[in-house]
């Protein structure tokens, strides 16, 4: 009888491991299914920041005279200067800063422009309004440089527990075959 309880408790046992383990790796696979939706939503907030920058700075660049273009530049400006402090950090967003300040610039000069100024006045403001944009546009370029590393989708290859066993097994044969081949050679 005292062998039959031991048998009857161990038949009592493997249901609820077979059961608990199959849960546990639902909820391992819905972690990793979840962790790598974080890391895209991030992707996608980053893009849509860094598009608004490089949207505002072309229309900053061919703006139709009225003004309106700059001034939607501008807002897009400030709008994605507040996000990038949050998902890019300072430096980014110090970029952004120094481009927001070459676009009011711009828009104060061709302000400026519309009105009766002598000559050398003239002179000097289109001066400033190139040397401005040409800023402006390698501000841009140091701004893409550097969200590149910020661009990039990188998952850590959060492996299931099949793919670890085959990796696993994979080296064994791997080393198996590296031991006979250095026998071979003694």
């Amino acid at each position: 009888m005292q062998e039959t309880s031991w048998a009857l408790e161990i038949a009592k046992i493997f249901p609820t491991t077979i059961i608990s383990l199959g849960v546990g790796y639902i909820a391992y696979m819905q972690w990793k299914t979840a962790h790598t939706k974080v890391i895209i939503d991030l992707f996608d907030k980053r893009l849509a920041i860094y598009e608004a920058v490089l949207e505002a700075v072309t229309l900053s660049n061919i703006d139709d005279g009225t003004g309106k273009q700059l001034q939607k530049s501008h807002s897009m400006l400030f709008r994605a200067r507040s996000d990038a402090t949050f998902l890019f950090g300072e430096d980014v967003a110090s970029i952004i800063t120094e481009i927001i300040k070459c676009v009011s610039l711009q828009r104060r000069n061709e302000r400026r422009l519309d009105r009766d100024l002598t000559e050398d006045a003239r002179e000097r403001l289109a001066n400033e309004l190139e040397l401005s944009a040409n800023r402006q546009d390698k501000l841009a370029r140091d701004f893409q440089t550097m969200c590149l590393p910020f661009m990039q989708i990188i998952t850590k290859k959060i492996r299931s527990p099949a793919e670890w066993v085959r990796d696993k097994n994979a080296a064994r044969w791997r080393y198996a075959d590296e031991v006979q081949l250095r026998q071979r050679r003694e």
